[in-house]
């Protein structure tokens, strides 16, 4: 399923040995009466702040080795969880790259608390997802557009960049984001023990060391589906789903429920709306007006402006047109 795409981009570091021994978070002893799964459900501000600490340490040369066993559990996470339309997932594999006791937190909206998963209430979740006819009648696959790796002895931090699509051919992936990955060497190789992830959306956009593994040379002329960027917008929550981010030009959909209070500021670039259906009043500068269906509406940058009186929910593409350098 993952082989037709081409080789992720990967960078790997090992930790010296001759490293103060001394500093605690970087000690290879775990605290007496350790316990893997109480340990990520009740110290995942120590996971971050070990992982931030590992992948700023001096990285020495590893073997091919090394980096083929930590493609090989990240291959594991990502077939199994990607399925075609009406399938289930390979639940084999995804077991394969944990540990039984792993854990999983999966991205949350500000202001709510993380849901820490097991492994197995994790694929139960996601099983009973499937139960749902609209999940299942499209298919989700996700792959390991590249990676970042730090190792010291048996265990290994691993930031993997990865890109979900409801259709494993299409270009352009409909999310993209960042898989945080502990991994401790056993005697079958490596072994994921917690996956911590999050996705790219506005104001929250991939760092720019990981967003260059993408290979953004590989992308061209691309075909988006409005409606299914939509859907995933009811997914993740919020009105506003961004899915397109160049040089000079952003785009994204917008989504208004009858009633709703739009509460947006002026932005810094140029806006153009496209009803894409729907009905309300806007308002920019000093002007009033209608908008419906097959309505354009141009705003200048740092013009204040907003929807209002909603009468019929608003479904809007908003194109963003950044201005020339000077």
């Amino acid at each position: 399923m993952l082989a037709d795409y081409q080789t992720p981009f990967c960078l790997v570091h090992e930790i010296p040995a001759a490293l103060n021994p001394n500093v605690p978070m970087l000690r290879p002893h775990a605290p007496p009466g350790l316990n893997l799964n109480l340990t990520f459900l009740g110290n995942l501000k120590m996971l971050l702040l070990t992982a931030s600490l590992l992948l700023t340490a001096m990285p020495t040369s590893t073997t091919p080795a090394q980096e083929e066993g930590i493609q090989k559990v990240l291959d594991d996470i990502y077939l199994g969880v990607s399925h075609e339309a009406k399938m289930e997932p390979d639940w084999a594999a995804f077991e394969r790259a944990f540990l039984p006791q792993a854990t999983l937190v999966l991205p949350y909206r500000p202001g709510t608390d993380p849901k820490v998963e097991t492994l197995q209430e994790f694929i139960a979740s996601y099983r009973e997802a499937l139960k749902n006819q609209e999940v299942s009648d499209q298919g989700f696959f996700e792959r390991c557009a590249g990676f970042e790796a730090t190792i010291f002895g048996n265990v290994a931090t691993v930031v993997s960049v990865y890109e979900a699509r409801t259709v494993e051919s299409q270009e352009i992936p409909d999310r993209v984001g960042l898989d945080m990955v502990q991994m401790i060497m056993t005697p079958n190789g490596w072994k994921a023990v917690s996956l911590i992830t999050d996705f790219e959306r506005e104001g929250n956009p991939l760092p720019a060391p990981f967003a260059a593994m993408r290979n953004p040379e590989r992308e061209s002329t691309k075909k988006i589906s409005f409606p299914a960027q939509l859907k995933e917008l009811s997914v993740i929550g919020g009105n506003w789903r961004e899915f397109l981010n160049r040089e000079k030009l952003r785009v994204g959909v917008y989504h208004l429920a009858v009633g709703a209070e739009d509460v947006q500021s002026p932005h810094k670039e140029d806006e153009i709306y496209y009803v894409v259906s729907g009905k309300g009043s806007f308002t920019s500068g000093e002007k009033h007006m209608e908008v419906k269906a097959g309505d354009v509406i141009f705003v200048p940058a740092m013009e204040s402006h907003r929807f209002y009186d909603i009468s019929k929910d608003l479904e809007l593409l908003v194109l963003f047109v950044r201005k020339q350098k000077s």
